[in-house]
């Protein structure tokens, strides 16, 4: 068991009796810093805790013993990381002035940032996001990288290394990266909640709807020339049957119609159509 690990009464029960073994005033305990020790990582208490006993060591033979023996007793108790006479004498001017009790809070680790953000040439980054938005959904984030720095070379925009550069831009809202690589519109389609349909009012033929899939793989029509053909289908929303499909060798007009009038010959007039999820209202019986 970790002392760090115990409950903070038990903790501070054996604090008080471990430092009137060495001979030393416990003094006052702060609960202020004892409560932000505690909410410490558990890692960090127990490195403190360390420090915080090899502290109260050294002061309970500070009189009894020079350096080259305070050094040796030491490293024999706690070990020889982090024991050596200049980080020994750093340990007591890290807790001069505090009470015992209290040596753990004051040599908690402290958390370094060494992650500061370099900076980024507004220009050079303007340059970055274009060059995303004009090249297409699939050009490399490195590429784009690249042609920056080609760039910020001949005209000294400070452009710091693709890490930090990537960071920025994953660091940016989603909606922003997909509105540089799709634009605008299709961001927007995106990122469009899809509508949830009650079909349990519908009745058959109440709304159809057209859509169309180019198909993955090529043929030649008769005129020699290969095409990707393209399936039109009328699905039937409340039943989810397909209600007519149809091959062509692109999404037009002629074929859309001809499709539409081919279902209603066979299954009748439906009341509204739905293409391409856009809800186009008309009566085709008028």
């Amino acid at each position: 068991m970790r002392l760090s690990d115990l409950p903070e009464p038990e903790r501070r029960a054996f604090l008080d009796q471990h430092i009137a073994e060495r001979g030393l005033p416990a003094g006052d305990y702060d609960d202020a810093a004892h409560a932000a020790f505690l909410a410490a990582p558990a890692a960090k208490r127990e490195k403190a805790e360390r420090k915080a006993d090899i502290a109260r060591y050294l002061l309970s033979i500070k009189d009894h013993a020079g350096w080259p023996d305070r050094v040796a007793l030491v490293r024999a108790k706690f070990g020889t990381a982090g024991t050596s006479k200049d980080n020994l004498k750093l340990l007591l001017r890290q807790v001069k002035g505090l009470d015992p009790i209290n040596f753990a809070p004051a040599l908690l680790p402290k958390t370094r940032n060494t992650n500061r953000a370099k900076p980024i040439a507004r220009e050079a980054w303007s340059f970055f996001m274009t060059t995303i938005s004009r090249a297409g959904p699939d050009f490399p984030l490195a590429q784009a990288y690249r042609d920056v720095r080609d760039v910020a070379k001949v005209r000294g925009w400070a452009w710091p290394s693709y890490p930090t550069v990537f960071r920025r831009w994953d660091a940016l809202p989603h909606a922003q990266k997909l509105e540089a690589r799709f634009g605008r519109d299709r961001a927007a389609k995106l990122l469009a909640q899809p509508v949830h349909r009650d079909k349990t009012t519908l009745a058959p033929l109440e709304i159809l709807s057209l859509d169309g899939r180019t198909l993955d793989f090529w043929t030649d029509c008769g005129d020699g020339r290969a095409v990707r053909l393209t399936m039109l289908a009328l699905v039937d929303v409340a039943s989810n049957v397909v209600a007519g499909w149809r091959l062509c060798q692109s999404e037009n007009a002629s074929d859309t119609a001809r499709l539409i009038r081919d279902t209603c010959e066979a299954f009748g007039i439906f009341d509204t159509l739905y293409t391409d999820n856009v809800l186009c209202r008309e009566n085709l019986a008028a």
